[in-house]
């Protein structure tokens, strides 16, 4: 048994709400995927055995959804604080070409 017995109970319990039990297969599949990390054959199995279905059927659901297509999230973060720098003008730059500045009176035209 791949799933817990708390996810089977889970899912016993939400088939409950449904006039057909397939109508809680995906979130079957949600705690399955949660618990698990990713969906393969076995969990198809045990799945299916709980819904009494085949397991290629559940395995069809499974597939459409592009969801469970793709493995969980595992990332690390890492946050970097970015250097605070006076703005310069070109002027001031190293190498700059940038015409000088006017300091203020009138201009000669």
């Amino acid at each position: 048994m791949v799933l817990s017995a708390a996810t089977h109970e889970k899912i016993r319990d939400e088939i409950k709400h449904y006039q057909q039990a397939r109508g809680a297969l995906l979130y079957a599949l949600h705690l399955a995927r949660a618990e698990a990390g990713a969906l393969d054959a076995a969990i198809f199995d045990e799945v299916a055995e709980i819904f009494a279905l085949r397991p290629i059927e559940v395995a069809e659901v499974a597939s459409f959804y592009p969801i469970f297509n793709q493995p969980r999230a595992q990332a690390i973060l890492s946050l970097h604080q970015p250097a605070v720098l006076p703005a310069r003008s070109a002027q001031d730059r190293p190498g700059s070409r940038a015409p000088a500045r006017h300091q203020g009176g009138h201009r000669d035209r």
